[in-house]
């Protein structure tokens, strides 16, 4: 039995991730270019048995090159801008006997007047 096969769109994606870590620790540790170069170079000569180990090494050192300079993206949730506040709870209508021991209807401000005897009425 000889290695297994990996599709060549999984070889491309594993460089693709490498070179971009590469980079990115070379911009936070400010690497000259012909460092920069080497490593590439040393990438994409790896063997394909190797290489998902040697990407994953290159993320590692990113990461901790990452927190050492305190570039460690946070992540929050926030309120997507101009959304409205949640609306306030529901109140409960009662049930059952519950609905006949609440006071009836309750006249709106206004309602009153027009419900009011004068003493012309009368």
């Amino acid at each position: 039995m000889g290695t297994p096969t990996v599709p060549d769109d999984l070889r491309t994606l594993r460089l693709t991730q490498g070179h971009a870590w590469i980079d990115r620790l070379a911009d936070i540790e400010g690497w000259p270019d012909h460092q920069r170069q080497q490593h590439h170079d040393a990438l994409r000569t790896t063997p394909l048995h190797v290489l998902e180990d040697v990407v994953e090494r290159w993320r590692a050192l990113m990461w901790r090159a990452m927190e050492k300079a305190g570039q460690v993206p946070t992540f929050e949730r926030k309120r997507p801008w101009g959304a409205a506040a949640p609306p306030p709870p529901r109140q409960p209508k009662p049930r059952g006997l519950a609905k006949h021991l609440q006071p009836k209807h309750q006249p709106q401000p206004g309602q009153a007047e027009l419900f009011r005897t004068t003493d012309k009425d009368a």
